[in-house]
């Protein structure tokens, strides 16, 4: 059996498990001058060096290479030679060897992260985003972001973060987004939990009155996935937020829309998002008479605060 592709399947327990025959006991990484000690489990020491340190480890089975290097240049068949790159084979030149064509569309979305503060602390945050995170936009950078943007056509703003709600600079960004006249749709990508805290009770009305569409995180329909993943009692406070957003008409009319989204809680992807979204809208109708409009399920980025948990 070959070796998947790590990036592919977000460090499977097989990818760990045939990483071992060429896992160390203790990993040295440069660190400037001095070294440092990586006193862990081999297998996991050796992922986080992997990028580091790839090129003093031995060659690796040739048979994960071909496999690597078939996802990296679009070679689907394995009876197609193994690549070598040094021998030119360019991106566009694969895409020709398969008949495709890559044109630039139309912007459609753009994607503003505004901060990593945060009043949770996800053990699979790929931006460490948390309560101390400093790291907020500025009036001056929302304003050259807002001249830009009327210079475009671009019908959809996408308002992350952290929290983005806790950025002192939202409620003027959405005010002003939603005065340009070619911007159709804002979201705000909401962990839900925001609109109980303390000093945010005008949070939920002001993002109705604005016609906000939230993209809201909920990783499972039953509290004890929801509280290992995102910390104690966020379950059932989500679970408030929602019917407090259904009470303001969120998935009950049509200019609110309120979308969830599953991410595993584990080394695992993600199972169908069309079964899963018909298990979210039975479950947590029939338990606490909650609506939204879609399920979008997405796989965690092995970087940041969800690395170190591998």
């Amino acid at each position: 059996m070959g070796l998947r592709c790590p990036w592919r399947t977000c460090v499977t327990r097989r990818f760990r498990e045939n990483l071992q025959i060429y896992a160390t006991p203790r990993v040295r990484l440069k660190t400037g001058a001095a070294k440092s000690k990586v006193k862990t489990h081999p297998v996991r020491a050796e992922f986080f060096a992997l990028p580091f340190r790839f090129r003093a480890l031995p060659p690796p089975p040739s048979l994960w290479r071909d496999k690597f290097l078939r996802l990296l240049f679009l070679v689907p068949s394995v009876d197609t030679p193994a690549i070598d790159p040094a021998a030119g084979l360019s991106f566009s030149r694969a895409l020709a060897t398969h008949g495709l064509k890559l044109r630039r569309a139309r912007t459609e979305i753009l994607q503003l992260n505004v901060g990593k503060l945060c009043d949770l602390s996800c053990v699979h945050c790929h931006v460490n985003a948390g309560p101390k995170r400093k790291e907020v936009i500025t009036r001056q950078t929302v304003d050259r972001i807002l001249s830009w943007l009327t210079e475009t056509n671009i019908p959809t703003v996408d308002i992350t973060g952290g929290a983005p709600e806790m950025a002192p600079e939202f409620r003027y960004l959405v005010q002003e987004v939603r005065n340009i006249l070619q911007i159709e749709t804002i979201i705000d990508r909401c962990n839900l939990t925001i609109l109980l805290e303390p000093g945010y009770e005008w949070l939920a009305e002001f993002l109705a009155a604005h016609r906000v569409r939230i993209v809201a995180s909920m990783p499972c329909y039953q509290p004890a996935n929801v509280n290992a993943q995102r910390g104690d009692g966020v379950f059932d406070r989500s679970i408030s937020a929602l019917r407090l957003l259904n009470r303001l008409g969120y998935a009950q009319q049509p200019a609110l829309t309120l979308d969830l989204v599953y991410n595993p809680n584990g080394d695992f992807l993600p199972p169908d998002q069309t079964e899963l979204e018909a298990d979210y809208k039975r479950e947590l109708k029939l338990n606490f008479d909650i609506y939204f409009n879609r399920l979008y399920t997405i796989t965690n980025m092995p970087i940041g605060r969800f690395a170190a948990w591998l």
